[in-house]
């Protein structure tokens, strides 16, 4: 049987049902294929429909505030994406009309939209010959045509092998099935090569090295940032900080720190070591509290600025994951996002 009609007829009979499948609205295809960057698809899946439901079209996203937007996206990292999207949603609002591009370079042109996420949106929703190469896609391109190493070898070279096996019309399903046998068969630890549909088809199969492909050079070890977050508060307030907006964790809140080396003496407390990894370091913070027992917000000197907040609004803040760990685990009366 001809490659594209036997992936169809496997993604027909076994592919995933994704909220975002369900129609062919870019807004909707956009925001998942922003989301799943970085992100496994079971995490998207209730960011998903509560972003629907709280934005359920660009103009929602377009006149909604920054932060509340932050707040919707809290937990998915990476919170770049949120700004672009926001950014996105208000030039398309504004100049547009509403309207989503339809053209790839017009797509290419909105912020955050690079070459994979213009051509994703272009096939599925528009259903046109343009490749989408992601890691799974990019997985199985190298095992079908035994690429043993990507070393020198971009996008633009696999965009010319997705070519050859694109069916001339349904590239929306081609591309989608394409991403779930990499997510369900074609996986890169472990290939079910008996349960794959395409398998008369793969050369890296028949040379039996597709379990080796494609070659991945080992990563240098991530560093670790170590510092001081520092609690301060009230009976009704607490001092936190806002991120810059060109910073790691844009426009979100976090407690202030200081250098690791300086920890703060009596009366601060220490509260516990708390740690994240992101992708490129790993941060422990060493918590420290000091609870001023008065309403009023004090006026003592602190190593640290910040801006005073209600307690009992800490919890609708956008904050990063570290953050929030903090905020859980020294206001846990308070509900937890």
């Amino acid at each position: 049987m001809p490659f594209a009609p036997s992936l169809l007829a496997w993604y027909a009979a076994a592919g995933r049902h994704l909220p975002w499948r369900q129609c062919r609205d870019p807004y909707g295809i956009w925001i998942s294929e922003v989301m799943l960057q970085q992100t496994q698809v079971a995490s998207v899946l209730g960011y998903y429909e509560r972003w629907m439901a709280r934005f359920p079209s660009i103009s929602h996203l377009a006149i909604a505030d920054i932060q509340e937007v932050l707040r919707h996206w809290q937990g998915l990292g990476y919170y770049r994406r949120a700004h672009n999207i926001h950014r996105t949603a208000q030039i398309v609002w504004h100049t547009r009309h509403g309207v989503f591009p339809t053209e790839l370079a017009e797509l290419r042109q909105l912020p955050g939209v690079g070459a994979y996420t213009a051509g994703a949106i272009a096939a599925i929703a528009y259903d046109q010959p343009h490749p989408a190469i992601d890691s799974n896609v990019r997985r199985i391109l190298c095992r079908l045509f035994a690429i043993t190493s990507l070393s020198g070898m971009g996008d633009r070279q696999l965009e010319a092998y997705y070519r050859q096996i694109m069916p001339p019309r349904g590239n929306g399903d081609f591309l989608q099935a394409l991403m779930d046998l990499g997510s369900l068969i074609c996986t890169a630890k472990a290939p079910q090569c008996p349960q794959c549909p395409i398998a008369s088809h793969c050369q890296a199969r028949h040379q039996g090295i597709a379990a080796q492909i494609p070659h991945k050079p080992k990563r240098s070890p991530i560093p670790t940032r170590t510092a001081i977050a520092l609690v301060y508060r009230t009976d009704t307030h607490a001092l936190v900080q806002q991120a810059p907006a060109d910073g790691l964790l844009p426009q979100l809140w976090t407690w202030p720190q200081i250098p690791a080396d300086t920890p703060p003496a009596s009366p601060w407390h220490f509260r516990g070591t708390f740690r994240h990894r992101y992708t490129h370091f790993r941060q422990i913070l060493q918590v420290y509290e000091l609870v001023h027992l008065a309403p009023a917000r004090p006026s003592l000197p602190i190593p640290a600025p910040g801006i005073w907040q209600e307690i009992g609004n800490l919890p609708h803040l956008p904050m990063g994951t570290l953050a929030r760990r903090i905020t859980n685990s020294l206001f846990d009366r308070h509900p937890k996002m």
